[in-house]
């Protein structure tokens, strides 16, 4: 029993350290030292929890082709990249909302119940998004909650708050934010880091669940338009009060 504790200990926290990384690639543009960490760790074959899946074997390649597109010197680099983000996570020039509200309400209006949801989930554990300039349910403040219950393992609830706030939130939309990038051909690293992303927290799953022992069954959401939302961001640097 000792050792299967260990065992848990250190896959929630690997998991932890995964969205963490995830959560600030979908957070922010990336520099110097975050481009060379991705490229020196493979990613993502560099995350601690590798889901052993043929669809991760499908996204690591998409990856992986995105890294080999990379052309010029590296300011170039990162300024093609700084361009790709504003187009999805800034100007709204893709059309793909990275909040959950547009995916999920009738209207694909952003701001919505959903934010009001994880507003009260982030406040059970006495959390509270710092920027109000982005909605609660942005991407990047979801991940660093969904990292912080998993790796928060002195608190038993906690694990089972993971894969209810995964079932409930997460994974009603990101898959759908990843494939609708696909579709309209998005820049092709943020393309790939949406895929990742969906498939590892769908593989993250029932990982959880082997861990809670509980089977919580995700709820059927019609999912909305979100051509209409706003895509007003601020940064989620220091997300939490």
């Amino acid at each position: 029993m000792e050792d299967e504790g260990l065992l848990i200990s250190q896959v929630r926290a690997a998991a932890a350290d995964d969205l963490e990384l995830l959560a600030s690639l979908h957070d922010r543009e990336i520099d110097v030292e975050a481009l060379a960490r991705l490229r020196a760790s493979a990613f993502p074959r560099g995350l601690g929890l590798n889901p052993p899946a043929s669809q991760w074997q499908d996204v690591m390649t998409v990856m992986e082709r995105a890294f080999e597109a990379m052309e010029g010197s590296e300011n170039e680099i990162l300024t093609d990249l700084a361009a790709g983000y504003a187009d999805v996570y800034l100007t709204h020039a893709m059309g793909v909302a990275p909040t959950e509200s547009p995916w999920v309400d009738p209207d694909g209006l952003e701001r919505q119940t959903t934010m009001a949801e994880c507003r009260k989930w982030y406040g059970k554990y006495d959390l509270k998004v710092q920027n109000g300039l982005r909605p609660d349910d942005h991407l990047a403040y979801q991940l660093n909650f969904l990292g912080y219950l998993v790796g928060k393992t002195d608190q038993k609830e906690t694990i089972g708050d993971a894969q209810r706030f995964l079932m409930y939130h997460l994974l009603n939309w990101v898959p759908k934010f990843a494939e609708r990038l696909e579709q309209r051909r998005g820049p092709a690293f943020y393309s790939a880091l949406a895929a990742v992303t969906a498939c590892y927290l769908m593989e993250l799953a029932p990982v959880l669940g082997a861990i809670s022992g509980e089977v919580i069954a995700q709820p059927v959401v019609e999912v909305g338009d979100p051509e209409e939302a706003s895509m007003r961001d601020g940064g989620c640097r220091g997300c939490y009060a």
